[in-house]
């Protein structure tokens, strides 16, 4: 595998743990299959004019409930975790709605919405993707990562099609500084047949800034390997397999990679005695490729959860305790 090459793995539940873990058919844990290169354009021609700004008041529930619960969203808006900037040309206009960020990643829901049947067309297929090229707004230097943007759901017809923002810290390219304030210009993607030669993502641009730091807290097992959980996630360095487990044929874009993953394996112990279980819980799997060929899991998780609380964390057969 190319190291300018950048691959995102959004993995999968095996089927048959999918419908374990499902109290009632309508709650299936649902991870969508996809794998997507973020191999973009390096750069962006000097004649690119930055998209419209403007307040965004209030936050779209219908869009942000793709990926956290009623209680989430409630907790986004008390917690100081709604952004609301907006861009838009043309074609599209893109309003960030949720941003957080932890020790590994930092997460956002963008409400997309087409202004026109170009950008309409581009958004149809299933599990569209959109690209970015990534920078430190204080500097102009390229951020060693990438930042992509995928829906988890179809579009629908006169509603604004939620879009899953992800920006790593640890990938093949190196470290992310989540610190920093990182603009986002969202570049053409010339393998979307959709894109016909309209350039539908030009003067489109937002500032990842003053993005709050979520609580975590840390849990090691007894051979030292750590959880890092977070408010909304759960990042795992030392999964049970790393990239030198899998052929390099099976990195290749657009190829899937499945592993199972059993839900009924995690279960948060708190303080007050209570048990929280994972598949209750899980949105979805991220993976993310190291420059050290090791694996990065997040856990993404559709309501938040305060780590502070937990006593003790079981994990696929390992117990995790504060030290």
């Amino acid at each position: 595998m190319k190291k300018e090459e950048i691959f995102e793995m959004t993995k999968h539940l095996d089927e048959k743990y999918i419908l374990e873990a499902a109290a009632e058919p309508k709650k299936n844990i649902k991870l969508k299959k996809r794998i997507i290169s973020f191999a973009v354009a390096a750069a962006l021609t000097a004649s690119l004019s930055i998209g419209a700004f403007a307040a965004y008041k209030a936050l779209n529930r219908e869009s942000v409930s793709t990926y956290y619960d009623s209680s989430a969203i409630d907790k986004l808006e008390r917690s100081g975790y709604v952004s609301g900037l907006t861009t838009e040309n043309e074609h599209f206009r893109f309003t960030l709605e949720t941003a957080v960020k932890d020790n590994y990643n930092l997460l956002a829901v963008v409400s997309v919405e087409p202004l026109d049947s170009y950008a309409e067309q581009y958004i149809k297929k299933d599990y569209a993707a959109i690209f970015t090229n990534a920078t430190y707004a204080d500097t102009g230097d390229e951020v060693d990562g990438f930042a992509s943007m995928a829906g988890m759901k179809g579009y629908e017809k006169g509603k604004a099609y939620s879009m899953r923002l992800e920006v790593p810290v640890n990938t093949v390219n190196g470290t992310a500084d989540l610190s920093r304030p990182i603009n986002l210009k969202f570049v053409r993607d010339q393998s979307n047949e959709a894109a016909l030669d309209v350039d539908l993502f030009k003067g489109l641009s937002l500032d990842l800034k003053d993005i709050k730091q979520s609580k975590n807290a840390v849990f090691y097992s007894p051979a030292g390997e750590k959880l890092d959980v977070s408010e909304f996630s759960i990042a795992v360095d030392s999964p049970q397999f790393s990239v030198k487990d899998v052929e390099s044929s099976d990195l290749a874009p657009g190829k899937e990679y499945k592993f199972k993953f059993d839900p009924e394996g995690v279960k948060m112990h708190y303080k007050d005695g209570t048990i929280g279980e994972l598949r209750e819980k899980l949105n979805a799997i991220y993976m993310y490729l190291t420059k050290e060929e090791k694996t990065v899991t997040i856990l993404d998780l559709n309501t938040l959860i305060d780590p502070e609380q937990i006593d003790y964390i079981e994990y696929l057969g390992t117990t995790f305790k504060r030290k």
